[in-house]
């Protein structure tokens, strides 16, 4: 158990430190999204247990059109996960996503995040300083992994 809230305590604290993002998409289906992103992430404490992450980017598909995005996300430890809202109706009006708890060196969403007939399963695993949000999507029109590389270090 102190393994385990010791592994959420760094992982959250490492979050703290994210300043740019950089994503690849790929789907096993002819109409999902393809492609790669980049951008950058600033970071805010709100509270004592929660962090503020708002990105800012491009991303490029494989067909080779570009487009910009903006994301808001709230990461909240908790006594055994760290939780992920997004924050697109804003700061009072979160929409939860998943609950992310240990499992190994890594955490693993308890339940998928469900959206309309889509279901959304996540792990978030520490690479070196910098960490990896592996999102496997599953639906009647959607078969995607998409995994954002959240990076820590001077190496972006």
């Amino acid at each position: 158990m102190i393994r385990q809230y010791k592994l959420l305590q760094t992982i959250f604290h490492n979050l703290s430190l994210v300043h740019s993002v950089k994503s690849e998409s790929k789907s096993l289906l002819k109409t999902g999204w393809n492609g790669s992103g980049k951008g950058r992430v600033s970071t805010a404490r709100h509270g004592n247990q929660s962090l503020l992450f708002t990105e800012q980017g491009s991303w490029r598909t494989a067909n080779g059109d570009n487009f910009r995005f903006t994301n808001i996300y709230e990461w909240t430890l908790k006594k055994n996960s760290i939780a992920l809202a997004h924050l697109r109706q804003g700061l009072n009006h979160p929409v939860p996503l998943l609950e992310l708890i240990p499992e190994g060196d890594a955490l693993r969403s308890t339940k998928p995040h469900i959206c309309k007939q889509d279901k959304y399963f996540a792990r978030l695993t520490p690479r070196s300083f910098d960490l990896s949000l592996v999102w496997e999507v599953i639906g009647p029109s959607k078969n995607e992994h998409m995994e954002y590389l959240y990076i820590t270090g001077p190496n972006a």
